[in-house]
């Protein structure tokens, strides 16, 4: 794998200068748009899907490497990787991938956390919840009641515009002729248009078979969220324009309906700017992702520090070796490894929740101090983390690694059911479904199979302060030692108890064998 580095269960990888090859050689660098935030030029949050001179770009097989020489500076340029279309430089490069068997097999969950449950959306799981189809076709009967204007013809014939367009932003063919294209993408998205309205209208009836149980509406949120599971932003742009014409924007509705699986600050509510209003957006899973996206604090568009993931059972992090290539130059500059928490804690690293954040991304250390959003852990996040994943590693450099890179920090944090436990203590954590070790399993496993890259790490400057910090004299002295006792003798207030009985007997043992030699 050239110039790529693969996340394992057990290793975690590091080791080359940013910018450089494994041989030393210097890398070809992305286009400065493909590193560019739309958030840095308009002073909005809002990441801007990256773009070349010729368009998306995306990772390609070797075959196709001469039209883009960027190739190597990519994540995920593996020949034979990635199962897409062939396509020129003038055609638009997909947007909904099937995620590949290689991310897949990472997994070891019992279910599969990329299909629906609930609703298939689009062509890669067309008619798999059959069950379901019949109450999409009563949602695209009661969005053709809210215009008259416009009967369901008209719907099909301002997608057979967009047919060729709506085909392209998929990665495989999709095996269905142009009418049975047509109708599918009109139904799905008459469907999603229609339960975005009513939940935001709050009007439905008792029978509604969404609205009507508890538990199908959080599920269908997630299942609207995989990755193979969309439709293209712009079919959806076009039905609520028809459906409901000057009710507001169409981004806000959408970000209003999932608002209760966004995490957030409790004292942070959904505001959409106008620069998100008009944003573009490949699909509803993009939408979530851009608005997940922190305000950008620093315009560095090349980070020169490495980032370091926790080894799983090892002491060191290696870079695999192919046999025509030399090991990694070692640079000056090179951080250790960032130990997992209950270490850092040892070191006199402390653990805060951080309450007012307008991301689940924005982690901040000063001070040996951590201030980390709190992540509520429940039976579907792994499913939304390793989609918004996928997303970044099909998509880069179209979208960032801030996912990835996100998982991978607190994977560095979480090696143990201790680690948890020591972050939920600080709210770091809220665990709402099975125990520690489910949680510690959680993270070990969504970094298993992933490529990084180092070139524009969000985390760069945090892992440096905490590689500083730890590494000082008196943390590695004092405090480690310090640290063991408590955590030894003092984890709890019985252990304590006990720790200085023990102590004081020890001490009056002492001073009556020195009474009794003294008097003797």
């Amino acid at each position: 794998m050239d110039d790529n580095i693969v996340m394992d269960d057990k290793k975690m990888s590091c080791g080359q200068e940013v910018g450089m090859s494994s041989g030393g050689a210097p890398m070809p660098s992305l286009h400065e748009n493909e590193c560019t935030m739309l958030g840095e030029a308009s002073g909005n949050s809002l990441i801007e899907p990256l773009l070349s001179p010729d368009g998306p770009v995306l990772p390609m097989s070797s075959a196709e490497a001469h039209v883009h020489p960027r190739r190597k500076a990519m994540v995920g340029c593996a020949a034979g990787y990635f199962t897409t279309k062939s396509v020129t430089p003038s055609v638009s490069l997909p947007t909904i991938y099937k995620v590949p068997e290689r991310i897949r097999q990472a997994n070891k969950d019992a279910f599969e956390p990329y299909e629906p449950q609930i609703v298939s959306i689009g062509p890669y799981h067309h008619l798999k919840k059959e069950e379901f189809e019949k109450h999409k076709k009563l949602y695209q009967k009661s969005i053709l009641s809210r215009n008259p204007n416009h009967l369901l013809e008209d719907y099909n014939t301002a997608i057979e515009k967009l047919e060729n367009e709506a085909r392209s932003c998929y990665s495989e063919d999709v095996r269905l002729n142009g009418s049975e294209f047509v109708k599918m993408m009109v139904l799905d998205g008459c469907f999603i248009v229609e339960l975005f309205l009513r939940a935001k209208e709050e009007k439905f009836e008792g029978d509604d078979p969404v609205f009507s149980t508890i538990s199908t509406l959080p599920l269908i949120r997630y299942d609207m969220l995989l990755l193979e599971n969309q439709i293209p932003f712009s079919v959806l742009q076009v039905i609520y324009e028809k459906a409901s014409p000057g009710n507001g924007s169409l981004v806000e509705i959408a970000l209003d309906f999932f608002e209760p699986i966004i995490p957030k600050s409790k004292e942070n509510k959904i505001e959409v700017s106008n620069d998100q209003i008009n944003g573009r957006y490949f699909h509803l899973l993009h939408l979530f992702y851009s608005y997940l996206m922190p305000t950008p604090r620093e315009k560095s568009k090349k980070c020169k520090i490495l980032m370091f993931l926790c080894s799983k059972g090892s002491n060191e992090a290696e870079l695999p070796i192919s046999n025509n290539r030399s090991p990694p130059i070692k640079n000056e500059a090179e951080l250790s490894m960032i130990p997992c928490a209950a270490e850092l804690q040892l070191a006199g690293v402390k653990f805060k929740k951080k309450k007012d954040f307008s991301s689940i991304l924005d982690v901040e250390f000063s001070g040996g101090v951590f201030k980390i959003p709190q992540l509520c852990i429940d039976d579907n996040t792994n499913t939304l983390l390793r989609n918004l994943v996928a997303l970044e590693q099909l998509c880069y450099p179209r979208v960032t690694f801030h996912f990835t890179n996100y998982v991978g920090f607190m994977d560095c944090l979480v090696n143990t059911s201790k680690d948890v436990a020591l972050l939920r203590c600080n709210g770091i954590i809220d665990n709402l479904s099975g125990s520690n070790e489910d949680v510690a399993c959680l993270f070990n496993q969504l970094c298993s199979g992933i490529f990084v890259d180092f070139e524009n790490n969000y985390l760069s400057g945090i892992y440096k302060d905490v590689d500083k910090y730890y590494n000082t004299p008196w943390n590695m002295g004092w405090n480690k030692c310090w640290g063991n006792l408590r955590s030894g003798y003092f984890s709890n207030p019985w252990v304590g108890l006990s720790s200085v009985a023990g102590a004081i007997v020890i001490l009056l043992t002492i001073a009556q064998g020195l009474y009794n030699f003294l008097h003797y």
